[in-house]
C-alpha cells in the first residue's frame, strides 16, 4: 500500500513516510496492514494539515513586503496534489470509511482537538435510534406498498 502513496506523491514528500515492511503485509486483509494503512493515513493527514497552514501563511500575507507568491502558488499545488493523493489512499485501502483519531503520541494539538474518541456507550444509544428509525421508515413504505398492490389488485 505505501508504493500507491509514495508513487502519487513528489520526491520531497516520500521522505517523511513510513514504509511497511512488505514481508507482513503480504496479506492487505491482514490486522498488520490495516494498522500500517491507519498510520500511513495520519501521518499523510499530518503532512496536509500541514501544507494548508503554510499556504493559508502564504495568502494571509500575500501584500506583506518579502512574501513570495510562487511559493504561496507551489505550497497549494503541493496541498491539492496532497489532498487528492490521501483522497485515493482513503479510498482505495479502505481506512476512510473510518474516523482518523490521532495517536497518543500525536504532536499536533489542533487534530488533537478537532477530534475526539467516542466510546460504545455513548455511541450505543445514537445507533439503537438510528437504527429504530430506518426500521420504522421501512416498515411504513412496505406498508404503503401493500396498500398500493391491494388497490390496484381490486380494480
Amino acid at each position: 500500500m505505501s508504493s500507491y502513496l509514495a508513487a502519487s506523491m513528489p520526491m520531497h514528500a516520500t521522505s517523511s513516510m513510513i514504509t511497511p515492511n512488505s514481508s507482513h503485509l503480504s496479506d492487505p486483509t491482514s490486522p498488520e496492514s490495516f494498522k500500517q494503512n491507519i498510520r500511513l493515513a495520519l501521518t499523510h493527514v499530518a503532512r496536509v494539515n500541514s501544507l494548508a497552514k503554510r499556504a493559508l501563511g502564504g495568502i494571509e500575507n500575500a501584500y506583506h513586503p518579502g512574501t513570495s507568491n510562487a511559493h504561496t502558488d507551489a505550497d497549494l499545488t503541493s496541498l491539492a496534489q496532497a489532498m487528492s493523493t490521501l483522497s485515493d489512499f482513503l479510498r482505495t485501502t479502505g481506512v476512510g470509511a473510518l474516523p482518523l483519531v490521532p495517536t497518543q503520541g500525536s504532536s499536533d494539538s489542533s487534530l488533537t482537538q478537532a477530534s475526539s474518541a467516542v466510546t460504545e456507550q455513548e455511541l450505543t444509544p445514537t445507533t439503537t435510534q438510528s437504527v429504530q428509525s430506518l426500521y420504522e421508515r421501512l416498515q411504513r413504505s412496505q406498508e404503503s406498498a401493500g396498500a398500493v398492490v391491494s388497490l390496484l389488485g381490486s380494480s
